[in-house]
């Protein structure tokens, strides 16, 4: 099996396994998430998330498999976990308020 499609593959089981997470909580994370996200860009107090996706894949290519928001002292951070080709999965937070790269890791 070449890599493309071992990683296509893989990226689908992930894909599954991270959607079968949130229907066991009814999807309320994803929804809070996904509305905290919104409201912020509505109100310019966050970047828009699309704007962040493109930059996060700029610097590290790949599949975006999942997005959180956070928050830690006062601090508020999308967290991307990027399924790259060799098979890692690299979370990369990222400022919500100015975009900066905060950290990237592989998430083991």
């Amino acid at each position: 099996m070449n890599r493309a499609r071992a990683a296509s593959l893989l990226a689908v089981a992930v894909s599954v396994a991270l959607a079968s997470a949130a229907l066991a909580d009814g999807g309320k994370r994803d929804r809070d998430d996904a509305d905290r996200a919104l409201e912020g860009a509505r109100s310019g107090e966050l970047l828009p998330i699309a704007g962040l996706m493109k930059s996060v894949l700029a610097a590290y290519p790949g599949q975006i498999v999942e997005t959180e928001i956070e928050e830690d002292d006062g601090t508020v951070y999308y967290e991307f976990y990027v399924l790259r080709s060799d098979g890692r999965v690299i979370e990369v937070k990222v400022d919500a308020r100015d975009g900066r790269i905060l950290s990237a890791e592989a998430d083991d």
